[in-house]
């Protein structure tokens, strides 16, 4: 599912973040950057190489994405971020259900860069409007499962439905389950991943922690093994091994 931090210029990322990111995302890095003039764009197979691809960035606006892959294989083609043009680049924290994996190899990020190639390839400034806003949540929804991050050649950065990002310490993080939360006294997110019972009623993660294998496979919910692995994972709840 991934996590992006957006790393202001003259801000660092606070060192007690990276220890539990970096472990529940450990499927790769890699960073968005620019000179004022042109796009940079480096990235890794190797989660720990994101402090080499960030140490001379402290003075600008860097897109960081760490990886935990959920489509397609490990390797650095599936690593964020994604060129769309020598101009504009972008990364994704999410799942995308509604594009069509035709790669299985490739993830559906991957996926959905040749979608956005076609689009903006003739236009990347097009990014900024509300026309673009618009044909993304036809992909990705508006309820936050679904987060990107653009930057161009210029520098300038969108971060999709930026007021569901949180802000802390300087930095904004696409997410609150991608990293210890809790431990960092960062009040826990839903951002639009949502589960439904039988009776389609709205379970919390509360409820969730609550619940063994068995109760997961009778949610509403189209891979109950990926859910346990997550909370497993991310917030310590349940006792899974898959």
């Amino acid at each position: 599912m991934c996590l992006i931090i957006f790393k202001p210029a003259n801000v660092e990322v606070p060192d007690e973040l990276w220890p539990s990111a970096l472990k529940a995302n450990d499927d790769g890095c890699g960073i968005l950057w620019s000179d004022g003039n042109k796009l940079h764009a480096e990235k890794d197979t190797d989660t720990r190489e994101v402090f080499r691809l960030i140490e001379d960035h402290t003075d600008k606006d860097v897109i960081i994405h760490l990886r935990f892959a959920t489509h397609g294989d490990v390797i650095l083609p599936n690593t964020h971020p994604f060129l769309i043009t020598d101009e504009l680049g972008f990364v994704h924290n999410g799942m995308l259900r509604t594009v069509k994996q035709t790669h299985p190899q490739y993830s559906d990020t991957w996926h959905m860069n040749e979608i956005l190639k076609c689009y903006l390839s003739g236009n990347p400034e097009l990014v900024f409007t509300p026309t673009f806003d618009e044909f993304l949540a036809s992909y990705a929804g508006t309820d936050g499962g679904n987060k990107f991050a653009f930057m161009n050649a210029q520098g300038q950065v969108k971060l999709t439905l930026e007021d569901q990002w949180l802000e802390w310490q300087g930095v904004k993080l696409s997410n609150t389950y991608a990293y210890d939360a809790h431990r960092l006294g960062i009040k826990e997110k839903s951002y639009g991943f949502q589960w439904y019972d039988q009776d389609e009623d709205l379970v919390t993660l509360n409820d969730l922690a609550d619940l063994t294998l068995d109760d997961l496979e009778c949610l509403c919910y189209e891979d109950p093994h990926y859910v346990a692995a997550l909370i497993h994972d991310y917030f310590n709840v349940i006792e899974w091994v898959s």
